[in-house]
């Protein structure tokens, strides 16, 4: 990258009347950034590595790969109801609402539907009979039924897994592993002390 400005920027003071090309390296940028990204994102997640050995921080993983096969058949249920009702959305209203315009646009838009950002005077516009059938159809099978259901099978889980962690003895805790890495530190200070005074006692002898 380095280099490549370097050429960019003497070719550029050689000759002030040509065009200097940093399109590609704009682009080789951006896409370094992303790594560097996504990098950064999986170096915090690995922290999860090194604090598993106390049983309270597995928790979230021993519930995820608990919850796993019903978290499974509840997407397939909840991913065909969705996208009906996406396909729905974009027939109806794709030529009077620019967020149905696409089938991509009226997922997204569902999507934001659920999390609270939605347009109803638009949908009740566009068709007053269908509209306000399909956005409260929506809201009540995806948001009241459907969100439930996922968080039941959440926190079902959850309680399983933590009962049975009670139950259990952890191996190490986190005290345990502060008081080891201070006990190895005074060992070495103690065994670094030895040798020094074994080193002055073999200088006076």
């Amino acid at each position: 990258r380095t280099l490549t400005v370097n050429d960019l920027l003497q070719g550029l003071l050689k000759n002030n009347k040509q065009y200097a090309n940093f399109d590609s390296l704009g682009f080789w940028q951006t896409q370094f950034n992303n790594m560097v990204a996504v990098a950064v994102f999986f170096a915090w997640i690995k922290v999860f590595k090194y604090i598993s050995f106390n049983k309270t921080m597995t928790q979230l993983s021993a519930t995820l790969n608990n919850c796993a096969k019903d978290v499974g058949g509840f997407a397939v249920m909840f991913f065909i109801i969705f996208l009906a009702y996406a396909q729905l959305g974009y027939l109806v209203f794709g030529t009077q609402v620019r967020d149905f315009s696409t089938f991509e646009d009226s997922i997204f838009t569902l999507f934001r539907i659920i999390l609270g950002d939605f347009d109803f005077h638009a949908l009740e516009q566009a068709n007053r009979v269908l509209g306000p059938i399909f956005f409260i159809t929506y809201v009540f099978f995806v948001f009241f039924v459907l969100l439930n259901m996922f968080l039941a099978i959440i926190n079902d889980t959850y309680a399983e897994v933590k009962s049975n962690i009670a139950n259990q003895k952890s191996e190490f805790e986190i005290g345990d592993y502060f008081k080891k890495g201070y006990q190895k530190m005074l060992d070495r200070l103690s065994f670094k002390r030895e040798k020094i005074v074994d080193i002055q006692k073999a200088l006076k002898s």
